[in-house]
């Protein structure tokens, strides 16, 4: 059964947790009431995985859910940069996740829909970006979303059905062979 006590001013909460353990948290500047209630909260979600009435990784899917979006970027970024990656490309990837973000006013993962991120490319497209810059960006944001679930941060891959755009109907820059003529000249 739940239960409170305090300490150093602060109210914390007892309950067993999902494997039958006793467990204290802290609740904050909760008064006495609002701390056991917190605390039978706590112990009737224990309760409900211990039971299989709940899916334990609900939980982190939640608690990862309401972080900012800001703090799965630095992670990302820190991801990118332990694996190796060149620094110029954890660079660039993360200015790609950030500029959609802000063109979105995303504030946490379920602001990343497809069609959200498919109308932030659409005006950077508009802005006169070529094409190949925005299939940059999409699949820097698609980078960042693929890793989202593989960390078990995200449930789903919403942007899997976003394609890129057909870069080779929009070449900025054509490039050729240089001629043996251009070449001796050059040299």
């Amino acid at each position: 059964m739940a239960s409170v006590f305090q300490r150093g001013g602060k109210w914390y909460g007892r309950f067993k947790d999902e494997a039958g353990k006793w467990i204290s948290r802290t609740c904050g500047g909760a008064d006495k009431a609002t701390s056991l209630r917190r605390a039978v909260g706590w112990e009737g979600e224990a309760g409900d995985i211990r039971d299989g009435r709940v899916d334990p990784r609900a939980e982190r899917f939640r608690t990862q859910g309401a972080r900012p979006i800001a703090e799965h970027v630095i992670d990302f970024e820190a991801m990118l940069a332990a694996k190796g990656d060149a620094p110029g490309h954890v660079a660039d990837a993360t200015a790609h996740v950030v500029r959609i973000v802000k063109l979105i006013a995303a504030g946490r993962l379920s602001d990343l829909s497809a069609d959200a991120v498919r109308r932030a490319i659409a005006s950077i497209r508009d802005s006169g970006r070529a094409l190949g810059t925005c299939n940059a960006i999409l699949r820097s944001v698609k980078t960042f979303v693929g890793w989202l679930v593989a960390d078990r941060r995200v449930r789903y891959n919403d942007l899997d059905v976003v394609r890129g755009f057909n870069a080779a109907t929009d070449r900025r820059r054509v490039r050729r062979d240089l001629q043996d003529d251009e070449l001796a000249r050059l040299i």
